[in-house]
């Protein structure tokens, strides 16, 4: 390894690199840090070195020496930050190794993006050598714009004649000004960058002091309207109290004038700063002036006076000609101004330094987000009190926190004395920080602390009362991935086998599950225009007109003549249509194969993540390719790739070996994934066979070297760095499993290493190790407190891996904790982060993680959350060759219950007995039956590691009961509704049998019914789990028949009987059955459209919100987040639609009004049904579903 060090001009900056194999890895930062790494790939060990060596060499030109050598400054020293020495400040720590904690260096980043100041050194300047082609390339495109401009009424006469000459080849300041304005107000979004080449053109064609004088004048105009029928505009000199206009493109220039300005010669600097004084004539000019030469300090100085003329394009020119603190006060658009133009916090920072960062603070409170964070990241730079302090003082807020866990290593003297200061003054969140930093650096405790003032010594030492840590294990009880990570050796491979031209059979083909073509077929319904299912349709004109309209072509196709339609179709390359995984589907049901190349060009130019759902039935060389690459780089695709892979199998190997086999690249590095994820699924030996029956010993050899890789050997080749906030110290100690030790502070940064380079799906293969050697509930406790981490620092989407490192080390409490949290996401605008969250609580796949996922897909209040958790839950059952609905009957846990609901919890010297009532409320006795009020907390008599073992799983059993209970009363009301049906074995294995269930099964009448769905009896379930008949017989189902929650339509006559037993027997219902209303529709209804008689009710849009407990479904937002209404599932795939007038605003409901009118209630096939027209009639439901639909839009109506 190869280390240099740089010491002087106020810096302390170290950089090494080191050759592994064919890679060099190089990392760099400041002295006293670990600094940032790179991994750069060669194609040999010998290139490699050579590039190390050049590295080297290129850094010892710089001023840097070997480590250990002194090292003279090659820039002058900068400054010390403007600060007197705080009262009683301790020294730094002894020997003067820790980092410099006093000196402004601001980051070499910030430096190259302010904007240039003469008295910052002056710059380099050459005007680009392309700017004079570019600049009349642009002119041109708009040419015939700006001419509408200046033959407009009310263009003034003098501008209008300067700026043809200047087009016509005589230079003229004032028309070139005129020009870049008119470009500026016509640019394109594509063209906007390219504007700043007219400046670079002026520079290079006429000179500094022409280039000037046309930036000067470029804020002199403004815009009108000539009121005439083609819209033009006209062009005029501003008057004193008028704004630029919002496009104007003086910002796009005038840096670039800064810069030349910067860069001239004293003499032609002079005559320019005539020049532009010559032209500052009012605030615009003024303003642009200071910009233009901020060195000029009276010019700046006269600045506040036109403070009030600032908008928020101005205030980035102010922003960036000030230099003093106290020219920054009251300044309403500087956070809009740092956002419109990113150079101008730089050049703030830059400029006055850590004087501004209380200034800085302020304007962080009302900031927008990604505002907020470079601001916090400049304040984060100063090395002052009052910038840390300023953190500090908002450490409750996420942002801020994460920016003080940045600061706190960067500052660690600093960091000691004010997180102390403010411990003292009661702050939990300093007093938190103040815990893992004095944790993290014990040092600071004996060299630091001592000298603090008494109350801030007081409260230091108080956060390390009651730290208690377990020994450090030794290396040989680590697990080889600790004692050794991957990323810290020398990296070696077999060469891989590349067979280029490898062909293998590997036809198009659509392979369709059960039901799923006719699934598809029925699509062709709801996508169709309305005259696309009429009679007498022209196809051939059709076919014809919309060649070229994507949207009504689906259509066409969907439903001209299949010969008329083949022949169009075979050409259509559709690009960037809605709902692809729908229409898509539709038209491989109808044209097979041919299909295709159609939906997969359709799905390529998507940008819906749900498109690639309609390539699941396809096998397919591009869609393999597809597949592939939505693996490795589309998390939210990889379940439906996955879903692929399960479905296809082994024939999916044809498709995927040509890229696995071939070059190295992208595409055969997608392909090897692939390949790896189907020997999961199916086995490695299986895979390796089948490659050799299909392609041979080569192709064989091949695809064994490519799955005899060593997972952990599979990195990235730049390892992902956590974030400040993921402080190893910080963090609870992680027991080893059966010993009273734990991880030492490296391999617990290297556990989080590991977290930060898995998936949802695929954790990295080392942390399995991990949890083989370390004990489960310590290490899930570690996981649990590295995600709260990660949530009080803001939840930075780079360390997303904090939440998904949970699937590889959570338990039942990590579900029970992480679930509402799920639930609440989507209402934060964290949608995405609770879809990752389904996928933790799939692949930690406990009984009680399952049944914490299925509630979610049974309720949650958001639509689109919900249908996420489906679709988790279906592919589960899949793979385990079940339908959702069966996996949901499986899903129930017993927690551990014994066969007649109770559970044992033994304290040592005494034992309780847990059960649950008919309302599944807990009951706790003695072992001799004796009853009590509630579970006692563990005694001074009790053995405590059982005692507290068990009075934390009766508070874990409780939680999962109420959590059980709410989920299958839901389950078994939609069940009531939807028609479920169950064999006879399975209600006795999954109901009956049930040790909890059966509490709620028997607050039910359950139906039987024969094979055309008609009830033939009905049951309940007795005390003693017998079946009995309304009269309190034992009932016997008869052979052949299915059993399922009975609806009071089925009950008929029967129903008075029942509902009077279960009054004798004071059963309480879990949710209404024999007593829920019974509605009809009448004649004219069942064979309208529209149930015409709720059309224009008022109703209040919370009532309507309130449906969705009684399973009704909001609408996905549409265009400006309006929801049309909402949607109730009901049997046979049909949906019942609530269209509103106006609609409901996603995320505040009311918006468009507390009470709307109903527009239309009427049927689809589609979740967002208000899309297509009604087209079906109400006959089409059954009495049960017409009932239910009715039941609640009565109640909708009828509500006041």
């Amino acid at each position: 390894m190869r280390r240099l060090e740089y010491i002087g001009g106020g810096s302390a900056k170290f950089w090494e690199g080191v050759v592994q194999g064919n890679d060099v890895v190089v990392s760099w930062g400041r002295i006293g840090t670990d600094g940032q790494s790179k991994r750069k790939e060669f194609g040999s060990a010998a290139a490699a070195a050579a590039f190390l060596a050049k590295q080297a060499d290129d850094k010892i030109k710089k001023g840097y020496a070997d480590a250990g050598t002194a090292t003279a400054p090659a820039v002058p020293a900068r400054e010390p930050a403007a600060e007197a020495p705080a009262a009683g400040k301790p020294a730094p720590a002894p020997g003067g190794t820790g980092p410099d904690e006093d000196t402004f260096d601001p980051p070499s980043g910030l430096v190259r993006m302010a904007y240039a100041r003469r008295d910052q050194g002056k710059p380099r300047y050459r005007p680009a050598e392309d700017a004079h082609a570019e600049a009349g390339q642009l002119v041109h495109r708009y040419r015939s714009r700006i001419d509408l401009v200046l033959d407009a009424a009310g263009t003034d006469e003098r501008i209008a004649a300067a700026a043809r000459a200047h087009l016509g080849g005589t230079p003229d300041p004032l028309g070139a000004a005129a020009v870049l304005f008119m470009v500026g107000m016509h640019t394109s979004y594509y063209d906007r960058d390219k504007v700043v080449r007219i400046g670079q053109q002026w520079l290079a064609d006429h000179g500094l002091l022409f280039a000037v004088e046309a930036s000067m004048r470029t804020a002199t105009f403004t815009f009108g309207s000539t009121n005439s029928r083609s819209g033009a505009i006209n062009l005029r000199h501003t008057t004193d109290s008028e704004h630029l206009p919002w496009r104007w493109a003086g910002p796009d220039v005038l840096g670039e004038m800064r810069t030349a300005l910067a860069a001239a010669a004293d003499d032609e600097y002079a005559r320019a700063v005539a020049t532009i004084g010559a032209l500052r004539t009012d605030a615009n000019t003024r303003l642009v002036a200071a910009f233009l030469a901020p060195t000029e300090t009276a010019w700046v100085d006269e600045l506040p006076a036109d403070a009030d003329h600032l908008d928020r394009v101005l205030t980035s020119l102010y922003l960036s000609a000030v230099y003093r603190v106290d020219q920054l006060d009251d300044l309403p658009f500087a956070g809009h101004a740092i956002q419109f133009q990113s150079r101008t916090l730089p050049t703030l920072v830059r400029t006055i330094g850590p004087p501004i960062a209380p200034i800085l603070a302020r304007w962080s409170e009302n900031a927008e987000n990604d505002v907020r964070k470079r601001l916090l990241a400049a304040i984060v730079a100063m090395p002052t009190d009052d910038a840390f302090r300023s953190l500090v003082a908002h450490a409750g807020k996420a942002p801020y926190r994460a920016a003080l866990q940045e600061a706190v290593p960067r500052y660690p003297v600093r960091a000691t004395r004010l997180l102390a200061e403010a411990a003292a003054e009661g702050d939990q969140v300093a007093v938190e920080l103040l815990r893992a930093h004095l944790l993290a650096r014990p040092e600071l405790l004996d060299d630091i602390v001592p000298s603090l003032p008494e109350a801030a010594r007081d409260a230091a030492l108080a956060t390390q009362e009651g730290v208690v840590l377990l020994p450090e294990a030794p290396a040989d009880l680590l697990p080889p991935v600790l004692a050794s990570p991957p990323w810290t050796r020398e990296r070696t491979a077999a060469p891989p086998v590349v067979l280029n031209g490898l062909t293998v059979p590997a036809p198009t083909r659509v392979v369709w599950a059960d039901g799923e073509q006719a699934h598809g077929l029925a699509l062709r319904a709801r996508i169709a225009f309305d005259r696309h299912t009429e009679p007498g349709t022209d196809w051939v004109d059709e076919l014809e007109r919309y060649t070229r309209n994507d949207w009504v072509m689906r259509s066409v196709l969907l439903h001209a003549p299949v010969e008329l339609a083949l022949p169009v179709l075979k050409t259509w390359q559709p690009k960037l249509i809605y709902d692809a995984e729908g229409w898509g589907t539709a038209l491989l049901a109808r044209f097979d194969a041919e299909a295709v190349p159609s939906v997969i060009s359709a799905v390529t130019t998507s940008n819906g993540q749900d498109a690639i759902k309609a390539l699941v039935p396809v096998l397919d060389i591009e869609v393999a390719t597809i597949m592939a690459t939505a693996l490795v780089r589309r998390r939210a695709a990889r379940p439906i790739v996955r879903s692929w892979l399960l479905r296809h199998g082994l024939a999916t190997l044809p498709y995927l070996l040509p890229a696995a086999l071939g070059k190295a690249g992208k595409t055969r590095d997608v392909a090897e994934t692939a390949l790896r994820a189907l020997a999961a699924h199916e086995g490695t030996d299986d895979v390796v066979a089948e490659t050799k029956r299909l392609a041979g010993e080569e192709a064989e050899d091949g695809v064994a070297r490519i799955l005899a890789t060593d997972p952990l050997e599979l990195l990235p080749r730049k390892l992902p760095v956590p974030g400040a906030w993921a402080d190893p110290a910080a963090l609870p100690q992680i027991r080893l499993r059966d010993e009273e030790v734990a991880l030492p502070r490296a391999s617990t940064a290297d556990v989080l290493t590991m977290f930060a380079l898995g998936k949802p799906d695929e954790p990295y293969g080392g942390v399995a190790q991990v949890a083989e050697a370390c004990d489960p509930a310590s290490l899930a406790e570690f996981g649990w407190t590295v995600f709260e981490a990660w949530r009080k620092a803001g939840m930075p989407s780079k360390d997303g891996w904090a939440l998904v490192a949970l699937a590889a080390v959570g338990d039942d409490e990590t579900v029970r904790r992480l679930s509402p949290i799920i639930r609440a996401w989507p209402g934060e605008g964290g949608h995405a982060r609770a879809v990752t969250g389904l996928d933790v609580l799939a692949e930690i796949g406990t009984d009680v993680a399952l049944m914490h996922l299925n509630g979610i897909a049974q309720k949650v209040k958001f639509a689109g959350l919900k249908q996420r958790a489906k679709e988790k839950i279906e592919l589960v059952a899949a793979n385990l060759g079940l339908t959702a609905e069966q996996l949901a009957d499986r899903l129930v846990p017993d927690l551990g219950l014994a066969a007649d609901g109770t559970l044992v919890l033994d304290y040592g010297p005494r034992k309780f007995v847990v059960g649950f009532d008919e309302a599944l409320r807990p009951t706790v006795s003695d072992e001799d039956g004796t009853r009590r009020k509630a579970l006692p907390k563990p005694g001074a008599k009790d053995d405590q590691d059982l005692a507290t073992a068990a009075y934390q799983r009766f508070a874990g059993l409780k939680k999962d009961v109420r959590t059980l209970a709410s989920d299958q009363i839901t389950r078994l009301e939609r069940a009531m509704v939807s028609g479920r049906r169950w064999s006879h074995e399975d209600f006795a294995t999954y109901f009956s049998g049930h040790p909890l269930l059966w509490h709620v099964v028997r607050r039910l009448v359950w139906g039987v019914y024969d094979t055309d769905g008609t009830l033939v009896g009905a049951f309940r379930l007795a005390e003693d789990r017998t079946l009995a008949d309304a009269g309190d017989d034992t009932y016997t189902p008869p052979e052949g028949t299915t059993v399922g929650v009975a609806h009071p339509i089925h009950l008929g006559d029967a129903l008075a009987t029942w509902a009077e037993v279960f009054a004798d027997y004071e059963i309480l219902q879990p949710f209404p059955q024999l007593g829920r209303p019974v509605l009809a529709l009448t004649d004219e209804e069942r064979t309208a459209l529209t149930l015409a008689r709720f059309d224009k009710t008022t109703v209040s849009v919370g009532r309507v919100l309130g449906l969705t407990k009684r399973g009704w479904e909001r609408t996905a937002p549409q265009d400006g987040g309006v929801e049309a209404g909402v949607v109730k599932p009901l049997a046979d795939g049909w949906f019942g639609v609530i269209e509103l007038e106006e609609g409901i605003v996603a995320g505040e409901p009311t918006m468009l009004g507390e009470n709307q009118e109903i527009r239309r209630v009427f049927l689809s096939t589609d979740h967002d049904g208000w899309w297509g027209t009604e087209r079906t009639p109400f006959s089409t439901l059954d009495p049960v579903s017409a009932s239910e639909l009715l039941a609640d839009l009565t109640e909708l109506v009828s509500a006041k």
